[in-house]
């Protein structure tokens, strides 16, 4: 907090002063605190669903390799077929839209 939220620079001679300086540094803290908690959990549930989707497609396509057919049909049945993976294919989506708007 010294360093990037200058805390200790104030040069107020009075008491109500410091105290009003201190207080703004802690708000400052608590506010760049609770944005980086969330930028992380937004992160963190991105980084999770890329994941679990880049399995879904792998396990897809080793499966369609199994049963000598096209990989990208039989991944359109599936997620036409299943809602769960389907979900996960929508929520995928957006937050790559999301992403690529930020």
């Amino acid at each position: 907090m010294r360093g990037l939220l200058n805390l200790g620079k104030c040069q107020c001679v009075d008491f109500a002063g410091q105290i009003a300086t201190l207080s703004l540094c802690m708000i400052q803290y608590n506010i760049l605190g609770t944005v980086k908690r969330f930028e992380s959990y937004e992160t963190i549930v991105f980084i999770v669903i890329q994941r679990i989707w880049g399995l879904i497609i792998e396990l897809i396509n080793v499966i369609a390799e199994f049963i000598s057919c096209n990989p990208f049909e039989l991944t359109e049945n599936v997620i036409n077929n299943n809602h769960q993976i389907k979900a996960v294919k929508m929520a995928f989506d957006r937050l790559d839209l999301a992403g690529a708007a930020a």
